[in-house]
């Protein structure tokens, strides 16, 4: 549960299939990062392609770690019910899978390049978490996180009076500099999850010095 806000899209190339098949595409005049762009991630068959630019950030002699996630986007105050309703949303995103394919290409001499996602697991008896590669394109774990709160009002990603609770699917590592394309597609229908909007994002994270 994180009050952060909203930001435009920073895309070479957009393309937004919603399950009910309808389309979009939006065209910016050069690739950008951080990455917020909409994806109807409660209703299954919608998918998302998108093409991104990672910069070159630095903290501590290291590249910063990006991950690729998704954020809700919920109003501030309301009445009870609305209220009610906010948290069985976050009782959900808490407790329940939400399963995607997710495809990321490192665009090198002209050459896509398929980039292994590395998923954060967590060992609960011993305290313990860390992050592994991922060879399926299936993903369904995902964790609460924050972004770069700082890089992201930059970019015009903030709104005031809105709620964002954001999650993460996996991490780009290493956090190589350059061109990249994205491809998620959500696999299942999450009718809790109705009523709110949702934006896939590409962020670093808010603290600097994780690892």
């Amino acid at each position: 549960m994180l009050m952060k806000g909203l930001r435009g899209a920073a895309v070479v190339w957009l393309v937004f299939l919603a399950g009910c098949g309808t389309s979009t595409s939006t065209h910016a005049i050069k690739p950008a990062f951080p990455v917020v762009v909409p994806f109807a991630i409660d209703q299954a068959g919608s998918r998302v392609k998108v093409a991104f630019e990672l910069p070159a950030a630095w903290d501590d002699g290291r590249l910063r770690p990006v991950f690729i996630g998704f954020r809700a986007v919920d109003k501030k105050g309301g009445d009870d019910a609305e209220f009610q309703a906010a948290r069985q949303v976050m009782r959900y995103l808490d407790r329940e899978p939400i399963p995607v394919r997710l495809r990321v290409w490192r665009l090198e001499g002209g050459r896509r390049v398929p980039v292994v996602l590395h998923e954060l697991q967590r060992i609960v008896e011993a305290d313990r978490s860390f992050y592994v590669p991922q060879e399926s394109e299936i993903l369904t774990h995902h964790y609460a996180t924050t972004d770069d709160a700082e890089e992201m009002e930059s970019a015009g990603y903030w709104q005031e009076g809105k709620i964002y609770y954001i999650h993460q699917f996996a991490r780009i590592v290493p956090p190589t500099p350059g061109r990249y394309e994205l491809e998620v597609e959500s696999l299942a229908s999450h009718p809790p999850l109705h009523g709110l909007r949702y934006e896939l994002m590409v962020s670093h994270y808010h603290v600097k010095g994780i690892w």
